[in-house]
């Protein structure tokens, strides 16, 4: 008998699990429904709705758009879109007048959550820290980057340049990535810079931890999962990133130790470092922006830097960013930690590397595919140091005009961050349609679109680096340009980073030939941390040859060589000439009725030639010539004579009664407009000066030309006429130019007599420029834009510098040498007391000499002189 096994029905247990694989689902779908309502109902969702962009699916919002993208695919699709939202809201803005809503605020300075990936390595560092620890710590670290500072800096840069250089040279004729080269220069004057140290450091290892460190960050940025910590923390990225933050920051520290430690010993032996105060302050503690100083690209950024006291253009003792660091812990100027200390120096270590590397890497391949641009750098090079190989000046740096245009385009095209991002914390409107952007959005500028907009740059795309004109930057948008961030929040090492790619990329140059190997539409720009180039810079170099490069390339072979030119272009060149001559002819009827012109017209003068007057009489004449012809003019017309320049009157007068009313007068007190060209030289001395500004100065220095004033010079004259004579005996029988000697005295003189120096001690390359303003007459150099852009200017400019400097070296020691002798007890007298005659009544009759007689009709202000009495209590030599 065969035992039957109960039958059991299955399907009552199939259909049990189904139902609660069913309602398992439902209420998943039922919950993510209802998270999806809760979304669309929400503030964040339904404002951040009425901004453009894609399609949102529901609970992703747009994340898939991401999935399976590259980084540089991102950033195009970022571009193109204005709105991306996930349970996140992000928006993306380009235009420069939103842009400032944010960048210029005190209060959206947080940076954007992405941010916290940092924070393992930088800590709360510069870069990620808010509130009141940014607001102290940016204070604090902002005059580390003084202009005076900086300059301390260039004999470091003068020394890796010159290192790269050298270490460039295998490279001679070979394709290689040179941003290797830049990669372990920044590096190198950025651990000379920030420890001045003699640490033996492996380059290749300090530059390994960081690119490893650099591609966790990048990894974590663009794989969604690694955002979240928990999976993060179990993928082998972790269990790196803690092995090399371990070595990193055990560098730093250890460095900040002995560097403190350094510090309390020479404390100890009376050794103190200059304070952050003392390097800073100029020599008359001063708080104005020196224009000397100033570069192009302090015209296109606005900054907090730009309320720096950079005064002082002297050199100071160089003491690191560390070193300042601390020495400002330690004199309780601010309070830092040494874990603070340690987050900051990491923080600039990591900032100023790699934007500096990429930058200068682009600026090299754009320079070795565009030839002509490069043939201008160089002859800019040229003009400055010639055919020698000294290393660069800061002087020099702010001569290199066309360089710095080079790099300011070269940041607009490649931008380093080609992304900043913040967090909104409260609501912001912005210009574009009054959006309102509520709190807690990520908001994300597209740095790299927004310097390519075709609304602020003409053929956005196109390398042009006379974008960075002053004429073409001065109705610019400053936030249409913003390679640094802008704001609050820029980029504390902005000059820092110009400076430097100034001096590394001239000093390049000016060896080395760049070729590009690689048309800029090929480059294939790569979205990470730092903008580079995923198919590395490559290039080619060639020794140069040092001498001015042709630069000037004939447009011709630009040209279409058109056979026939359409009746339509005629009319183009026909109308606007028609236009042009009809302007003039009544620019010049407008000239005939004007009241200027019916007066002049009475006036005898030479003929003249409609809308340019006189003009051309003086063209190709040389000064002895137009004294000849001023001369035979006064023949042919008389005591009084007129010429037209232009639209300018000038009337010359050689009646003594028409030069009394004239001369006499107390309201024609101003110099013609040609004094002007004394301005650069003399600023507004009593030459030039007039108004209350000029009467103040005369009064004060009248009396200094006191008779007995004037007899203390009788040595000084007597000794000088003595030398002169010495010096002219060479002559004796011979034929010569006496102007030569009697030039050479009188300056002699006027040191001794004016300033209290002889000229055997100082440099006497600046007396000549007197002589060379009379030797150039030449009319287009009238115009400052002509000029600005002759030799002449160049020449001046070094001239003035010399003549500028040595008084006011002079100066600053003259008023040392009177504190020093007042402190002593040594009171120079008065003017009261000089120009005291010995009966301190009158002037003795002994004193008058033969020239009173013959200026007795001679009036000015110095006949009401009290010259018996003279109140003034300040010293004169």
């Amino acid at each position: 008998m065969i035992e039957m096994a109960p039958f059991v029905d299955d399907t009552v247990y199939v259909d049990w699990s189904t139902r609660i694989v069913f309602y398992a689902l439902v209420a998943v779908v039922s919950g993510l429904w209802m998270i999806h309502r809760w979304q669309q109902q929400s503030r964040l969702f339904r404002l951040g709705n009425v901004l453009p962009g894609p399609e949102a699916v529901p609970f992703f919002g747009n994340a898939l758009l991401a999935l399976g993208k590259k980084p540089d695919q991102l950033v195009n699709i970022w571009h193109r879109n204005t709105r991306v939202a996930w349970h996140k809201l992000i928006v993306f803005l380009l235009d420069p007048e939103d842009i400032e809503v944010i960048l210029n605020s005190q209060v959206h300075i947080d940076k954007a959550p992405e941010y916290r990936f940092f924070k393992p390595w930088l800590g709360e560092g510069l870069l990620i820290s808010t509130g009141n620890k940014w607001r102290s710590h940016r204070k604090m670290i902002a005059p580390t980057f003084h202009i005076n500072i900086l300059k301390s800096f260039v004999g470091v840069f003068n020394q890796n340049s010159k290192h790269v250089v050298e270490k460039l040279r295998k490279e001679v004729g070979k394709t290689f990535d040179v941003h290797d080269y830049m990669s372990t220069a920044t590096v190198d004057i950025l651990l000379k810079l920030q420890w001045v140290s003699q640490e033996k450091l492996k380059m290749n290892q300090v530059l390994t931890m960081r690119w490893l460190m650099c591609d966790i960050i990048h990894q974590r940025h663009y794989k969604f999962w690694l955002r979240f910590d928990t999976i993060f923390k179990f993928s082998s990225f972790f269990e790196k990133q803690k092995q090399l933050l371990g070595i990193i920051h055990g560098l730093t520290t250890k460095v900040i130790k002995n560097k403190k430690q350094t510090y309390f010993e020479n404390k100890d032996k009376g050794i103190i470092p200059p304070t952050l105060a003392e390097l800073t302050r100029n020599e008359e503690d001063g708080s104005l922006l020196a224009n000397d100083a100033k570069t192009l690209s302090d015209a296109a950024y606005r900054d907090d830097l730009d309320f720096n006291d950079e005064n002082d253009v002297g050199e100071k003792k160089r003491l690191a960013f560390l070193d300042l660091m601390i020495e400002s812990a330690q004199n309780g100027t601010h309070q830092l930690t040494d874990h603070e200390i340690k987050e900051e120096v990491d923080t600039i270590m990591f900032e100023g590397h790699d934007t500096t590397a990429a930058g200068s890497s682009f600026v090299l391949c754009l320079l070795g595919i565009y030839k002509d641009v490069q043939a201008k750098v160089y002859n800019e090079l040229y003009d400055i140091f010639g055919d020698s190989d000294r290393p660069a000046t800061f002087a020099d740096t702010l001569e290199m005009k066309y360089l710095e245009r080079v790099i300011l385009e070269t940041l607009r095209l490649y931008p380093p961050v080609p992304v900043i991002a913040r967090k909104l914390n409260s609501d912001v409107n912005i210009v574009t349609n009054n959006y309102l952007i509520p709190a807690g959005t990520t908001v994300v500028i597209g740095t790299y679109k927004v310097h390519r907009s075709p609304k602020h740059y003409n053929d956005p795309d196109t390398f042009n680096p006379d974008n960075f004109l002053p004429e073409n930057m001065a109705n610019r948008h400053y936030y249409s340009y913003i390679p640094f961030s802008a704001g609050p929040r820029s980029c504390v090492g902005r000059k820092y980073a110009l400076l430097k790619l100034k001096i590394l990329l001239s000093t390049i140059l000016r060896n080395y030939e760049c070729t590009s190997t690689v048309p800029e539409k090929d480059f294939k720009l790569l979205g990470d941390i730092i903008l580079k180039r995923s198919d590395g810079f490559r290039l080619q170099i060639e020794p140069r040859i040092r001498k001015p490069t042709n630069s000037i390339k004939s447009t011709m072979t630009s040209l279409v060589d058109e056979t026939e030119v359409p009746s339509y272009n005629t009319r183009l060149i026909f109308y606007p000439l028609l236009l042009l001559a009809s302007s003039i002819w009544i620019l010049y009827r407008w000239q005939q009725k004007s009241r200027m012109y019916k007066f002049a017209e009475k006036i005898p003068g030479p003929a003249i030639v409609p809308f340019v007057g006189n003009a051309l009489i003086v063209l190709r004449k040389k000064p002895s010539e137009l004294v000849k012809l001023a001369l035979e003019y006064g023949e042919r017309f008389g005591n009084v004579v007129r010429v037209w320049m232009g639209s300018n009157l000038i009337v010359f007068l050689t009646d003594p009664n028409d030069v009394e009313i004239i001369l006499n007068s107390q309201v024609h007190i101003d110099k013609a407009t040609e004094y002007k060209f004394f301005k650069p030289w003399l600023g507004e001395g009593l030459l030039i000066s007039t108004g209350e500004k000029w009467r103040s100065h005369r009064k004060m220095i009248a009396p200094t030309f006191h008779i007995n004033i004037l007899k203390s010079f009788v040595g000084v004259f007597n000794q000088n006429g003595k030398n002169v004579v010495e010096k002219m005996r060479p002559e004796m029988g011979k034929e010569f130019d006496v102007h030569d000697y009697m030039s050479g005295v009188t300056v002699d003189i006027l040191l001794e007599t004016a300033m209290g120096i002889t000229r055997k001690t100082q440099d006497e390359s600046g007396f000549d420029y007197a002589m060379a303003v009379m030797k150039h007459y030449k009319l287009w150099l009238r115009f400052d834009s002509i000029f600005n852009l002759s030799p002449f200017f160049k020449q001046q400019k070094k001239l003035l510098d010399i003549i500028h400097g040595l008084t006011n070296k002079v100066i600053k020691s003259k008023k040392e040498t009177y504190l020093e002798n007042k402190a002593k007890g040594f009171v120079p007298p008065t003017l009261e007391e000089l120009t005291r005659t010995p009966d301190d009544n009158v002037l003795a009759n002994n004193d008058k000499t033969l020239s009173e007689d013959v200026f007795k009709g001679y009036r000015d202000d110095l006949d009401f002189n009290d010259e018996n009495d003279i109140e003034w209590n300040q010293q004169h030599q």
